[in-house]
């Protein structure tokens, strides 16, 4: 049959726990009945001033420096690592992220380095401003094509880029300076309010 070693609290109320002591250091390991067939483990040490440091609940959550975590990994404190993290159901930031940077200065903050946005064959990918929750503006790339586009008023194509270095603008352009083209087959249409030189 199987060996073991069994540390059982009869009582209705209390923990079933191993005391470990080193000089005059203690540490717990305590295990909490809450319920019919249900019970969490505890970590206790002395520096914790009776909180739990390390906390595995029977719903499967883990709590590091917080007794009731609600959710499968809850940290009270700062974390750092040195490793690739990989977030596969997303993740919720609530405070400013750095990236190459430990001092943000914005909620996203990348530091001498690119932000790369791949897109897919024939595919559309955006940067969109938006006003709660109502897209407002984008710079946008449209694989099919090969265009650079800025829109406006959610989806109206204010500015579009063509991968020959082509630029068109769907409304009137307003300048305050001069406008020159040096292209063979340079055109303007109709320009208004052009304060410059003659």
């Amino acid at each position: 049959g199987a060996v073991g070693l069994q540390i059982e609290n009869t009582n209705a109320s209390g923990v079933a726990a191993i005391h470990l002591r080193s000089s005059d250091a203690d540490g717990y390991i305590m295990y909490d009945d809450n319920g019919s067939n249900n019970g969490d483990f505890f970590f206790k040490t002395d520096g914790g001033d009776g909180l739990s440091v390390l906390t595995l609940k029977d719903n499967g959550n883990v709590g590091i420096g917080i007794e009731s975590p609600v959710t499968k990994l809850q940290v009270e404190g700062d974390i750092s690592g040195s490793g690739t993290g990989s977030f596969e159901g997303g993740g919720i930031f609530s405070e400013r992220v750095g990236i190459g940077t430990s001092t943000p200065l914005s909620l996203l903050h990348v530091d001498e380095g690119d932000i790369r946005i791949d897109t897919a064959e024939n595919g559309t990918q955006a940067l969109r401003f938006s006003d709660r929750g109502t897209t407002k503006a984008q710079i946008q790339y449209k694989d099919n094509g090969e265009t650079l586009n800025i829109l406006t008023g959610g989806s109206t194509n204010a500015i579009e880029i063509t991968n020959t270095q082509g630029v068109t603008f769907s409304s009137h352009i307003t300048a305050s300076g001069n406008i020159s083209s040096s292209g063979a087959n340079s055109t303007f249409g109709e320009v208004v309010n052009l304060v410059g030189e003659d």
